[in-house]
C-alpha cells in the first residue's frame, strides 16, 4: 500500500505539471488538416521526445545540480518560482513566455518542448526524484507519457465534450493546482534550508 501512495505522490504532481490537455487546442492547430495516421505518428514523436528529455533529468538532475554546486532544497524553491509564474499566465490568459512558441507541422520541438515538457516539467521530475527516487519517478513518467499519448490521440473527442470554454476552465483550474505544487515547493525548500 505504501508503494501505491508513493507513486500516486509523484504520479499525480508529474501528470499535472505535463497536464497533456492544456495543450490540446495547440495540437489540433498542427494536426486538423494531415491524415489521422500521420497525426498519432507526430504524436507518438512528440511523447517520445518529451519521454526522452524527461528520463534523462530524471537520472542526472541532481548529479549535474551537485557537480554546479546547487543544493537540491534551493532548487526547489526555483521550481515552486517557475511553476507560480507559469500559474499567473495560464489564469489570467496569457501563456507565460516558457510556453508561448509558433507552431508548424514539420517540427516536433514546439509540442514537446516545451509545451509538454517545459522548464516545470524539467524542474519537478528532479524534485521527484530527491524526494522519491529514480524507479518511482520513471514508473510515473512512464505512466504520464501513456496517459498524454491517448489523450492527444483522442483530441477530437476530447474537444466535442469540453469545447473551447471547457478547456479553457480546465487551463484555469490546472493553474491552481500549479500553483499549490508551487507553494508546497518553495515552503518546504526553506525549511529544509532552514532546518
Amino acid at each position: 500500500m505504501t508503494i501505491i501512495n508513493e507513486f500516486i505522490k509523484t504520479f499525480i504532481p508529474l501528470f499535472i505539471i505535463l497536464n497533456p490537455l492544456a495543450i490540446i487546442p495547440n495540437y489540433m492547430v498542427v494536426v486538423e488538416h494531415i491524415p489521422k495516421r500521420e497525426a498519432e505518428r507526430f504524436s507518438s514523436r512528440t511523447i517520445i521526445s518529451a519521454f526522452i528529455l524527461l528520463a534523462i533529468f530524471i537520472f542526472i538532475g541532481r548529479p549535474f545540480l551537485d557537480l554546479i554546486g546547487i543544493s537540491t532544497y534551493s532548487f526547489m524553491i526555483a521550481c515552486g518560482l517557475l511553476l507560480l509564474y507559469i500559474s499567473m499566465g495560464m489564469l489570467s490568459g496569457d501563456p507565460p513566455i516558457t510556453r508561448n512558441v509558433s507552431l508548424d507541422s514539420t517540427s516536433i520541438v514546439p509540442m514537446s518542448i516545451p509545451l509538454l515538457a517545459g522548464p516545470g516539467s524539467i524542474a519537478t521530475t528532479i524534485v521527484l526524484e530527491n524526494n522519491y527516487g529514480i524507479s518511482l519517478v520513471f514508473v510515473s513518467l512512464v505512466v504520464s507519457m501513456l496517459v498524454s499519448k491517448i489523450l492527444l490521440d483522442n483530441y477530437q473527442r476530447i474537444y466535442k465534450v469540453l469545447g473551447t470554454n471547457g478547456l479553457n476552465a480546465w487551463i484555469r483550474l490546472s493553474a491552481l493546482f500549479y500553483s499549490a505544487i508551487a507553494i508546497s515547493l518553495i515552503t518546504n525548500g526553506i525549511l529544509s534550508i532552514g532546518g
